[in-house]
């Protein structure tokens, strides 16, 4: 498989496990501090060849696309679930197997600033905020938009710069109620 985006990814062995079984070009972050050198040759990257970040499922690699997406408009985004990443006590896309990771990068999330659909009384709404199982609710969503598994907050966020209807999401949130 060959990509002709740069992947952007947190560390050494992400690029050993996703090199496996894939062709492409890597910038590694090194962690949440990311450099202004190392920022700047992902804008050149973006430019050039297109981004795709694919960052941990925890909290650390949420900081990182963030500030990544908040930086360097349109980047594409893969997003593993941390239930599917996960190695005893350790999680990160070196842990995934190649199955997952193949899936992560064909459903690729490109976020576009949009005026927002959906606001917090929204998402109280829907389950998605404020009860025993909003959680396990934005994890179910979360996976089937490809968008990940996040808080409220983020959620909310994410929800807002994806093409996402109403009916689309109230669909998703009723079958989550029902398979959960």
């Amino acid at each position: 498989m060959e990509i002709k985006e740069t992947i952007v990814v947190e560390g050494k062995s992400d690029v050993v496990k996703l090199s496996s079984f894939l062709k492409a070009n890597f910038i590694i972050t090194n962690g949440t501090h990311i450099s202004k050198a190392t920022i700047d040759l992902i804008k050149i990257a973006q430019a050039k060849t297109g981004v795709i970040i694919f960052t941990d499922p925890d909290f650390p690699g949420n900081q990182i696309r963030q500030k990544l997406n908040d930086e360097i408009p349109g980047c594409k985004n893969a997003f593993i679930m941390a239930d599917e990443a996960r190695e005893k006590a350790k999680v990160g896309v070196e842990h995934a197997d190649e199955e997952i990771l193949r899936k992560a990068l064909s459903n690729l999330v490109s976020y576009q600033v949009k005026e927002s659909r959906f606001d917090q009384n929204d998402l109280y709404d829907l389950g998605l905020l404020g009860s025993e199982k909003s959680n396990k609710l934005r994890k179910y969503v979360g996976h089937k938009l490809s968008i990940g598994q996040c808080n409220g907050k983020t959620f909310l966020k994410r929800l807002n710069m994806i093409d996402i209807s109403r009916d689309e999401l109230n669909i998703l949130v009723n079958k989550g109620e029902k398979d959960g």
